[in-house]
């Protein structure tokens, strides 16, 4: 974790350089920087042996945020939670106690309730605890970075689904209606990891019969995986569709793609580096930041295709009490790019909703924004399914 405790503390003496302003205060400034480098040589020499932490037991109840074994909905789904910890100084973290799923990163009080509550009308909800990785062990520049680190980042990767595969595999076996169908759900990290899970569990299996969808919302899933690591799973091509993966990145027009790259700091988030190493380097290593790599998946919640347009059903971010709805006509602007779903900014019906991963950038809400949307296809696209 050196990369990101430099990054950290050239960051905390940009900020200390701004705060203390001219050069008069030179030696404040000065002062403030050397502590913080000391506190955070500190941290890091105390804390990055942090012994790996121990695997869920997925056969018990506390391995899980929710296991409604016992559900009677037409299908069960299967949620990856996002990322919910910063994991400062340490590549994965332990597993929470409780059935409540939130975190500093995850700006959801639970996500069991904003986020999974979106499939939870039509499906019985199984959402596993696992040893995700953190924020910062995410944040690493891959595209120049040696063996030793990408092997440090091809093994924190295989920790985090490794537990998922685990969980999938427990799912498969212990619901009690293996005929029925299931969807899978997930957000950011957990839409990364299952793209793995669903190429080693479903792809090619028999479990391909009762898979509906994939919604990976926020995944930034690469287009190229499709003919080469999946060849009977595909693209989303409509509302009815099945055996499909949906993802899609919600931004507006106000978005910046370079601001991904924090400050120029190194700890920008390289989602098609990550897939490269999970999907065992299944392509040319990428090279560049995300907002000039490959195109991604881009699925329109509006209309379940790559096609832009549609009709915007209601969000709901956390803390509303129901669906927040949008002014008539305001998903006829939504358009689809190789990269996001780009959305008319909805500051007048949702104050700061554009800018909740900064300007322009809604991916903190992927779930929570096309909440009504998604909740009413699921119930469509499980119905279509041919009994």
């Amino acid at each position: 974790m050196k990369t990101n405790v430099i990054g950290i503390l050239r960051a905390l003496a940009l900020l200390i350089a701004r705060r203390f302003g001219p050069p008069t205060n030179f030696r404040a400034a000065l002062a403030a920087t050397a502590g913080a480098v000391a506190v955070g040589t500190y941290l890091y020499l105390k804390l990055r042996r942090r012994p790996t932490p121990p695997p869920p037991d997925y056969g018990t109840a506390a391995a899980w945020f929710a296991r409604q074994a016992d559900g009677a909905k037409p299908a069960d789904c299967f949620y990856a939670h996002a990322t919910t910890g910063l994991g400062l100084f340490e590549w994965n973290l332990a597993v929470t106690d409780g059935t409540v799923c939130t975190g500093l990163v995850a700006g959801d009080p639970d996500l069991m309730v904003g986020s999974a509550g979106a499939w939870a009308d039509s499906c019985n909800i199984w959402a596993p605890k696992y040893r995700q990785m953190g924020m910062l062990s995410q944040g690493q520049m891959l595209s120049t970075t040696d063996e030793s680190k990408l092997a440090a980042v091809k093994a924190s990767l295989d920790l985090a689904v490794g537990d998922l595969r685990a969980a999938f595999r427990a799912f498969l076996e212990a619901r009690p209606d293996k005929a029925r169908p299931f969807v899978i759900a997930g957000h950011s990290q957990g839409s990364i990891l299952m793209t793995k899970v669903i190429a080693d569990c479903i792809e090619g299996t028999q479990h391909e019969q009762q898979f509906v969808a994939a919604y990976l919302c926020g995944g930034y899933v690469p287009m190229d995986l499709f003919g080469s690591v999946y060849r009977s799973i595909h693209p989303c091509a409509g509302p009815e569709d099945a055996r499909c993966i949906i993802s899609f990145d919600t931004r507006t027009a106000a978005f910046k793609p370079e601001s991904i790259n924090n400050l120029g700091l190194g700890l920008g988030l390289w989602p098609h580096h990550l897939y490269w190493l999970l999907h065992d380097r299944y392509c040319e290593r990428p090279h560049g930041t995300d907002d000039i790599s490959k195109p991604r998946l881009q699925t329109n919640p509006a209309v379940w295709s790559g096609d832009g347009g549609g009709e915007h059903l209601g969000a709901r971010l956390p803390g509303s009490k129901g669906p927040q709805l949008p002014p008539k006509g305001y998903g006829a602007k939504t358009r689809v790019t190789d990269k996001a779903v780009v959305v008319e900014d909805p500051q007048q019906w949702l104050p700061g909703a554009g800018s909740k991963g900064g300007p322009g950038n809604m991916h903190p809400i992927d779930c929570h924004f096309w909440f009504e949307n998604i909740r009413a296809n699921v119930a469509a696209r499980i119905a279509a399914v041919p009994r």
